[in-house]
């Protein structure tokens, strides 16, 4: 094998007594050396924090994958910049939203109050000179950073928003293009005072990790977009069931509810007469005069039939029935007074009036998962439905907007009067029905 060479004292071999023994053995011989205990001498500091991007990615792709939307995400990676000697004061997400009435979620924090309020971005704000004619708007159209200096030589206010956050006292701003897998870019801006605005250093670090802060942005967007689809089409409550799994088919559980059906009086014949155009405005009209007192009184719109309508209040959510009822027969006796105004408006222009008739009852009913394993709907079904949708029918033949059950008019607070007793297809026996004796109004 020829000599050993002889080593430097300071060092021992933890390998040195079975070296022999491998060497018999014809194995390779692997010294590895062991060094005493010694201090750590670090390097002096030069009074600047080391930015350093991947502690925070890592956080960006484990822990903030699961915070509870791109609010809290803006809040979270607003403390972990500042924590990294970033002297950010002010910093904003807008966030592509797919919503009738909304094309994003704006979100805002601040040094001073943490994260400050979300606002809906109106799908009009879109068109809007003050969109156009703002920093966000350049960033979505150049798809790069928009850097602009706020106070000294090289200060640029070319547009509204940096004019009003300059005379807040801020001397930098930075809006970060965030490109979502649709090719959509969500944005996110920082803002300073600190007097020499942020280091070219800073910004690199942000676009370091921007990669990162995109992918998690659109994990949480897509979470709410989903939630938020949900709610616009089946239903808050049926979303949040369907959100936690309620997804297969026979999924579903025996509730007691507030059945509420409405229907519009000769939409035949309307639709017969009317374009396409004056009939879908007719509709929106109606429905518009019918849903939004419905939902403030916390009723859950399941499905539009064409010109009807059916919705529930959860029985089983509320702690006093009679207030529900109440509140279930005031939201009818609201829309009724919506359906005259929105009329007295409609003749006045020259257009067609409408009718409507509301029937509400009380009872179990089956919510859930209803239909074939690959298309299915998040409805109620059961007799107390089919009761509510043949009272109904009755509007127009007792000549009222409003009637309820029995069943409903026991637990209702609101004075109901009787207009007697009534054959239901279907129904064995006649029922008797009421009808609300005042007006909203009164």
């Amino acid at each position: 094998m020829g000599a050993r060479r002889r080593l430097p004292r300071p060092f021992c071999y933890a390998d040195a007594e079975i070296a022999p023994a491998r060497a018999e053995l014809g194995a390779p011989i692997v010294l590895e050396p062991i060094l005493p205990d010694q201090p750590i001498i670090e390097p002096p500091l030069d009074g600047k924090r080391s930015l350093a991007p991947q502690p925070i990615i890592d956080w960006l792709l484990s822990e903030a994958r699961v915070l509870d939307g791109c609010g809290a995400l803006l809040e979270g990676i607003a403390n972990r910049l500042v924590e990294a000697g970033l002297p950010v004061d002010r910093a904003t997400s807008h966030v592509p939203a797919l919503h009738p009435q909304m094309s994003a979620l704006s979100y805002f924090w601040h040094s001073e109050g943490g994260l400050r309020e979300a606002r809906r971005v109106d799908r009009r704000v879109s068109t809007s000179r003050a969109y156009h004619h703002s920093p966000i708007a350049m960033m979505h159209r150049t798809r790069a950073l928009v850097r602009r200096r706020l106070t000294g030589p090289e200060a640029e206010l070319d547009f509204p928003l940096l004019e009003e956050i300059a005379a807040e006292g801020y001397t930098d701003y930075a809006v970060f293009p965030l490109p979502f897998g649709n090719g959509t870019p969500a944005a996110f801006s920082l803002s300073t005072r600190a007097p020499d605005g942020f280091s070219d250093e800073q910004i690199a670090l942000i676009q370091a990790i921007s990669p990162a802060l995109s992918a998690t942005s659109e994990i949480l967007a897509i979470r709410h977009i989903a939630a938020m689809l949900l709610d616009t089409y089946v239903g808050h409550e049926a979303g949040e069931r369907i959100l936690k799994g309620q997804v297969t088919i026979g999924s579903s559980q025996t509730i007691n509810a507030i059945i509420l059906f409405c229907d519009m009086r000769n939409f035949t014949s309307l639709s017969e007469r009317l374009e396409r155009g004056p009939l879908l405005e007719l509709l929106n009209d109606y429905f518009a005069c019918v849903v939004a007192p419905l939902r403030k009184a916390g009723g859950e719109v399941l499905k539009y039939l064409g010109d009807g309508m059916l919705a529930i209040f959860n029985l089983d959510h509320e702690e006093d029935e009679e207030a529900a009822c109440a509140k279930a027969m005031i939201a009818a006796l609201e829309s009724v007074d919506l359906i005259e105004k929105k009329n007295a408006e409609r003749v006045e222009a020259g257009k067609v009036p409408f009718a409507a008739g509301i029937a509400l009852h009380r009872g179990e009913v089956l919510y859930g998962n209803i239909g074939a394993e690959d298309r299915l709907d998040f409805t109620v079904i059961g007799p107390a439905v089919n009761r509510a949708s043949r009272i109904e029918a009755l509007c127009p033949i007792i000549g009222k907007p409003i009637l309820t059950s029995r069943a409903f008019a026991r637990a209702c607070p609101v004075r109901l009067l009787s207009v007697g007793k009534h054959k239901l297809r279907g129904v064995p026996r006649p029922q008797e029905i009421f009808t609300p004796g005042l007006s909203i109004q009164s």
